[in-house]
């Protein structure tokens, strides 16, 4: 059974962990579908990589060429990269996964 004082302690961490989050986001949309939400911040620094993300006040999406699995993938190795080198990437092991509602959409 747990304790009435770490029942509380942990109900009120689970309320700020799980607590809707602050701020502005944007939807990373692929295919017309959410793949991941951006705040101001990332959707500023992703805004400098226009060869590969369109950013708009609604959303972020990617550049027109960039409309296969295999092209996509690319970009996105190269953007992981380049935000790894500088720092912006926390706890990055440089692993691959397939990400997309059952079918692969880009590999990350």
């Amino acid at each position: 059974m747990i304790a009435g004082h770490d029942l509380t302690a942990l109900c009120s961490r689970l309320s700020r962990a799980l607590a809707r989050p602050r701020g502005s986001y944007r939807p990373l949309r692929i295919d017309g579908s959410a793949a991941g939400w951006l705040d101001d911040a990332r959707s500023a620094r992703i805004a400098t990589m226009r060869d590969v993300f369109v950013v708009r006040d609604d959303s972020i999406c990617f550049v027109e060429g960039l409309d296969t699995d295999e092209r996509r993938s690319a970009a996105l190795e190269r953007v992981a990269r380049e935000l790894s080198e500088a720092g912006e990437l926390t706890a990055w092991r440089d692993e691959r996964y397939d990400e997309g509602a059952g079918r692969r959409r880009h590999r990350v």
